[in-house]
């Protein structure tokens, strides 16, 4: 929908109202939620709320919970490392619940509200720039695999101080 007026097939079609796709988007998300949740489903809920208007708090709100629960009903919040799983699916799992820890802190800090995980609730360590990358990995993935890895440090951070905030 961003880019509709650059796209040489699309730009002489007038452009469908984002505020009608947005809501077809989410009702497809609480319907595969409803009916065949699975990681994909997780993943398809943190791109919407990465598109989403942050002033939407209640709705924002709403979604993450409902992610959350996904998370943990599939064992994401717990640390793979020791389970008979391939080491890519293990390091699929670790960024899967560490972008979702991600949203879950810096959202509590947005809105002023209490986070819905808690460090008690989860031990997936934080991944390392070495799990985030791939055999011939650019400059510019290094450089994006160690940001993650900072940030998701600071978040862990950021989750001390939410805990403090809100005991």
């Amino acid at each position: 929908m961003i880019y509709w007026d650059t796209c040489p097939r699309l730009k002489d079609i007038p452009c469908l109202d984002y505020y009608s796709i947005w809501l077809q988007a989410e009702d497809a998300l609480v319907s595969e939620f409803k009916r065949t949740p699975g990681i994909s489903t997780i993943i398809a809920i943190i791109l919407n709320l990465s598109g989403r208007p942050s002033s939407h708090m209640l709705g924002n709100g709403g979604i993450l919970g409902m992610v959350v629960a996904l998370a943990n009903a599939f064992g994401l919040n717990r640390n793979p490392s020791g389970w008979n799983l391939s080491p890519t699916e293990k390091k699929f799992r670790i960024r899967i619940w560490r972008i979702l820890l991600v949203y879950d802190r810096w959202c509590s800090l947005a809105y002023g509200t209490p986070p819905l995980i808690h460090r008690s609730q989860h031990d997936v360590p934080v991944p390392t720039a070495e799990d985030l990358l791939i055999p011939g990995a650019s400059n510019d993935q290094i450089f994006a695999a160690s940001c993650f890895v900072a940030f998701a440090t600071l978040t862990d951070v950021l989750g001390h101080c939410l805990e403090l905030v809100y005991h």
